[in-house]
């Protein structure tokens, strides 16, 4: 590596990164979406807490506070019971001072409790003497 940049806000004194576990970004309606928010700067500027914000468009359609850890990260699971319709949507947050790497996610049509196929299963034995 010859040059490295770094993208921050002015006057940012850390980072808030948002992520999914793997770096999912695909899920389907009425699944959890478990996250971990990592934030990085000088201890003493660290937030105690950290309100994610999930968001479709320009519409927030659920809130959650996340409590960051001594180690700065915290965890949270947006519930199923969300039921989100199929689209594209921004795990989000505003942290004053803080450059913030949101995560994006699709969230898909999921499935029917009825399959439109079925299996069957036949045995078949025979006997030779």
């Amino acid at each position: 590596v010859r040059d490295m940049i770094e993208v921050r806000a002015p006057q940012s004194v850390g980072t808030v990164s948002i992520l999914t576990a793997g770096n999912r970004i695909h899920f389907a309606r009425s699944e959890a979406i478990p996250a971990v928010v990592t934030v990085r700067s000088p201890i003493d500027q660290r937030p105690a807490t950290v309100t994610l914000s999930l968001n479709s468009g320009k519409k927030t359609v659920a809130k959650q506070e996340v409590t960051i850890n001594s180690e700065g990260r915290g965890e949270v699971i947006f519930p199923e019971s969300l039921s989100l319709d199929p689209g594209r949507y921004l795990l989000t947050t505003e942290v004053s001072k803080f450059t913030v790497a949101a995560q994006p996610l699709v969230i898909g049509a999921g499935r029917n409790d009825k399959s439109d196929f079925s299996i069957h299963q036949a045995i078949r034995e025979a006997v030779f003497i």
